[in-house]
């Protein structure tokens, strides 16, 4: 008897514990018809999906949306990094090519050269090549030598090596070692090319995809890379060599770009522009800013796709930086 009275007190209390429970769950579940419009198609994104802050519903009782903005980290500027004087050496092992050990150590392969003027077109195994920090080339001060005329000879600023030397003034003295940092004009030890004379057209810091057969990122296919990638994160391009704009624009592929005639039949093309600074039938000079680097067209990320055509056959752009 006493058992039977323990069974229906607790069938009694489960479903007044289970009723319980279902009152509170129904309190709890939001009405979807709230959010019907949560997300809208922004034609912006091609067809991708954005947040509309305006359609939240905030449920005072038992939630708080917090206002908060986010931050965004202040950009660090990698040309202001210091420069070490340090020089290591490198020994070469088999395999290696001059291209790999620049891009390797974030160099162009005629600063690796300039560096090292006794290096051969093939490397040797166990060969010691001495090794700058960053892309930089270390220079002699001569006799008759002057800051401003060191700046013109390797194409950068006066401010630029003093801030690389830690230099007070523009007083240099016979023998001093300087760190030039991405060096523009290496025409003695470090020769860029005999014909066609090529202007890095950024900053050195790396090739992220060579000329040649690849994987294209994007259409997950083997095709062939007309030109190289270079690291570039919207930051200004430059002309590779004096020439006539012929176009200017957008295409397939490549997104907002500029191609430049020049003499002896090359021609340039800068791809995947952010900018475009210039227009079609302008005349440019060597060096001149021509755009800003970006990631339009059919890329992953931002970076500047370069090439380098002789008579509409594209060619190894790294060919003309040995």
């Amino acid at each position: 008897m006493k058992w039977r009275y323990f069974l229906i007190i607790l069938v009694i209390l489960n479903i007044t514990l289970g009723y319980k429970l279902i009152k509170d769950y129904e309190r709890e579940v939001v009405d979807l018809n709230e959010f019907s419009e949560y997300y809208t198609t922004s034609e912006a994104e091609s067809g991708g999906y954005i947040l509309l802050d305006s359609n939240f519903t905030v449920y005072e009782r038992q939630y708080k949306i917090v206002d908060e903005k986010q931050k965004e980290e202040p950009k660090k500027d990698t040309d202001k990094k210091e420069i070490s004087k340090e020089v290591k050496t490198y020994i070469v092992k088999s395999g290696d090519t001059l291209g790999g050990i620049a891009n390797k150590f974030g160099q162009t392969i005629s600063v690796l050269k300039y560096n090292n003027p006794g290096i051969g077109k093939v490397l040797k195994v166990g060969e010691k090549l001495k090794i700058t920090s960053g892309n930089s080339v270390t220079y002699k001060v001569k006799k008759g030598d002057s800051l401003a005329k060191i700046a013109s000879k390797f194409g950068v600023t006066i401010n630029k090596i003093k801030e690389a030397n830690n230099l007070k003034s523009t007083v240099v003295r016979i023998n001093q070692n300087l760190i030039i940092v991405n060096p523009k004009n290496l025409t003695s030890t470090g020769q860029i090319n005999t014909g066609f004379n090529v202007y890095w057209p950024v900053a050195w810091k790396g090739v992220t995809s060579p000329y040649g057969r690849r994987y294209h990122p994007v259409l997950k296919r083997w095709i062939g890379h007309l030109g190289v990638d270079l690291r570039a994160h919207y930051v200004d391009v430059r002309a590779a060599e004096s020439g006539t704009v012929t176009f200017a624009g957008s295409k397939s592929g490549y997104g907002n770009i500029v191609i430049i005639k020049h003499k002896n039949g090359y021609e340039t093309r800068y791809g995947h522009l952010n900018k475009i600074k210039v227009k079609r039938g302008q005349k440019v000079k060597r060096g001149q800013l021509i755009a800003e680097s970006g990631k339009t067209g059919r890329v992953t990320g931002p970076h500047l796709h370069f090439e380098i055509r002789k008579n509409g056959t594209p060619i190894d752009p790294m060919k003309f930086f040995k």
